[in-house]
């Protein structure tokens, strides 16, 4: 029997820092959508290339180095990952399903990172912050070409 899960595509790293734990929320510039809110998603791991540039902005983020500028992200958890990921780009997966959480309905992002563009430097997508909650990594990760927005996924359950 199959079902549908639906999945949302996030470019890396920041695929891998959800699926690690690094990175408890998602920020986006709508709210939570009712129908997935308390729901368990899959998070797809994007095919666009890592950005040097982008993980070295997290690092300055998470070092304090860059200002007015916070971010939700545990950096005990996400800094090595950045740093592998500085020195191999390739290290994390692509066009894959790579975990499920369940997404919490969303919080304002600038009460909880006390400043503008949450995680990364697109601050109009930062509006609000969805809580990812119950990671559970997908083994062996489900290769899938991903879509903007939410989309469907059939996978096969037990009966």
């Amino acid at each position: 029997m199959t079902r549908d899960i639906p999945c949302l595509t996030i470019w890396q790293p920041w695929a891998s820092l959800i699926a690690l734990g690094a990175k408890p929320f998602e920020f986006r510039g709508w709210r939570t959508p009712a129908r997935l809110t308390n729901r368990r998603i899959g998070i797809h791991a994007g095919s666009r290339p890592v950005r040097e540039v982008e993980v070295l902005k997290l690092l300055d983020q998470l070092s304090g180095l860059e200002e007015g500028r916070g971010t939700a992200l545990r950096a005990e958890l996400a800094v090595p990952l950045l740093e592998k990921v500085l020195k191999d780009p390739r290290c994390v997966p692509m066009s894959s399903i790579i975990c499920t959480v369940i997404i919490a309905p969303s919080r304002s992002a600038r009460a909880l990172t006390g400043a503008e563009g949450g995680d990364s430097d697109r601050a109009s997508e930062h509006v609000f912050a969805w809580p990812l909650r119950s990671i559970q990594p997908v083994q062996p990760m489900i290769p899938a070409r991903g879509k903007q927005g939410f989309w469907l996924y059939p996978v096969e359950v037990a009966a």
